[in-house]
């Protein structure tokens, strides 16, 4: 049994491929429509999808403060590691910062 319940994602991911992939692991795939100019895009109805945006600043921070984009390890499970640490770094700086009486304590820097 899998943790993950859903997997919210934008229309990049939009294949019936990672779709039937999700299905078949027991994974509710909540992905934007690409109309891919034959039909009208469309932004799933799911609750949780506007949650979305909290998921993508918090990857574009990972990016660009914890060096995401250059990783220099090799293998999935050391790049799993890899991330699994930087968001660790990131909620132990939140936390910190939200003790020490910071009033922007979800910001990184």
């Amino acid at each position: 049994m899998y943790l993950i319940r859903k997997l919210l994602a934008d229309s990049g991911y939009d294949s019936s491929e990672i779709k039937q992939l999700l299905r078949d692991i027991g994974i509710k795939p909540v992905i934007a429509s690409n109309g891919r100019g034959h039909y009208k895009s469309a932004t799933p109805k799911d609750k949780d999808y506007s949650k979305r945006w909290a998921i993508e600043r918090n990857n574009s921070l990972m990016k660009e403060y914890y060096n995401l984009n250059d990783v220099k390890v090799k293998g999935i499970k050391a790049v799993l590691i890899h991330c699994l640490l930087c968001y660790n770094s990131m909620l132990v700086a939140s936390i910190g910062k939200y003790l020490l009486g910071y009033k922007k304590y979800r910001s990184v820097c």
